[in-house]
């Protein structure tokens, strides 16, 4: 199978979206949105940071993504909600429904020695992060470990938001993305 990584798509001017903030104010940790757990909230609220067109898809700070109704039609679609929640959320001043994607699935697909992480080491002063992947070089995954999932994030490199093919061409029905996808080397092996 075919996967591809989700990227903003800075080329095509369109909105950028700041954090996202539940209805008392909190900002949502970005952090705790690539854990791969539901996020304990109802609705949220995020502010346009920058003039443009509203897109499709696209990501708000921290790497959160935001989809429009219809990219939450299409995800629906191809995945359960066992593996994904949409979160209602009021952007700006536009009356169109929008939602947060929190992708609840991090598959250990990650193939390691194709991909030559860069990990965390005590010298680098961030103790929490020692033996966690800093950086790759390139991302490869192992489709056999990816199931056949249509969205997920990568165990141990959670910024990677990686879609099938089936689920890419879906969503390019949709119309104005503000994303990219890019495709991602696929090779059996840890």
């Amino acid at each position: 199978m075919t996967y591809f990584r989700i990227v903003d798509d800075a080329s095509t001017p369109h909105w950028h979206l700041g954090n996202p903030v539940d209805a008392a104010g909190r900002a949502i940790d970005g952090l705790e949105a690539l854990t791969a757990t539901p996020l304990a909230c109802e609705r949220l609220r995020l502010t346009q940071l920058t003039p443009g067109a509203a897109a499709e898809f696209t990501f708000g700070d921290l790497e959160l993504p935001v989809v429009s109704a219809a990219v939450a039609a299409v995800l629906r679609a191809h995945a359960d909600e066992h593996q994904l929640q949409l979160i209602p959320a009021t952007v700006g001043r536009s009356r169109r429904k929008w939602f947060v994607l929190n992708p609840l699935l991090a598959l250990d697909c990650l193939n390691r020695r194709r991909s030559k992480p860069r990990l965390w080491r005590k010298a680098d002063g961030v103790d929490f992060k020692v033996g966690k992947i800093r950086a790759l070089e390139r991302l490869v995954i192992d489709p056999t470990r990816a199931g056949g999932a249509a969205l997920f994030r990568v165990a141990g490199w959670p910024v990677a938001l990686i879609a099938s093919a089936v689920l890419v061409e879906s969503l390019r029905e949709t119309g104005s993305l503000g994303v990219r996808f890019l495709p991602v080397e696929a090779a059996p092996g840890q």
